[in-house]
């Protein structure tokens, strides 16, 4: 257990520098640390068309759309999602009643 422990140590031990999105503007020097959301929907015929032909859960599945557009966009072989996890929020007692949620870093290796 040790080693393995030691293997995903190493293989995280740096973060992965931040993607150079095509942006109409540019980056602020310093990270604010706020976050952004989008949200989309998808037209009933294509969730209909998706849940057919997809053998994994859809969230895997879009997850897997999302890294690579964002590897097409920006080139990158080692990307972070951050995924909002909703059921962790409503078992916390002390998360406000409108929370959004946690999120939960996902390293995404899309070769």
């Amino acid at each position: 257990a040790d080693e393995v422990i030691r293997w995903w140590t190493r293989r995280f031990a740096q973060e992965p520098p931040p993607l150079e999105l095509p942006l109409d503007h540019p980056r602020p020097r310093e990270r604010r640390g706020d976050i952004g959301e989008i949200q989309h929907s998808l037209s009933p015929a294509l969730l209909h068309a998706l849940r057919q032909t997809s053998a994994p859960p859809m969230d895997e599945t879009l997850l897997a759309a999302f890294a690579t557009l964002l590897h097409r966009l920006t080139l990158g072989d080692d990307l972070v999602v951050g995924v909002r996890t909703q059921s962790l929020a409503r078992h916390d007692a002390a998360a406000p009643l409108q929370s959004p949620g946690r999120v939960l870093p996902l390293r995404v290796f899309p070769r």
